[in-house]
C-alpha cells in the first residue's frame, strides 16, 4: 500500500483534525484489513479505530462511510481544493 500525500494534503488533513495515524488505518480497513484483530492487545490502535467511528469515517461494522471516502479520494487526488468536512 502507498500513500501519496503531498505536503499541501498533509496541511489540509491537519487543519481538519486528522491524523496521518487515522488516515493510514482508513486505508487498510479500505484494503479489507482486520483492524479488529489489530486492537486486540493495543490500546492506541484501539483509540484510532473507536476515533474513526467517533469521526463518522466509518461504521460499527467497519463500512467505510461517505466522509470516510471522500477523505480517501481527497488524498488519492492531486491537491486542488480542500476538504469539506461537515459541522
Amino acid at each position: 500500500m502507498k500513500l501519496n500525500i503531498s505536503p499541501e494534503h498533509f496541511e489540509e488533513i491537519i487543519k481538519k483534525a486528522y491524523s496521518l495515524d487515522s488516515v493510514f488505518l482508513l486505508k487498510l480497513i479500505s484494503e479489507g484489513t482486520d483492524v479488529r484483530q489489530m486492537c486486540e492487545g493495543n490500546v492506541k490502535i484501539e483509540t484510532l479505530y473507536t476515533n474513526l467511528i467517533r469521526k463518522g469515517l466509518i461504521t460499527e461494522e467497519d463500512k467505510i462511510t461517505l466522509l470516510g471516502n471522500e477523505l480517501l479520494e481527497f488524498i488519492n487526488k492531486p491537491f486542488i481544493a480542500k476538504i469539506v468536512k461537515p459541522k
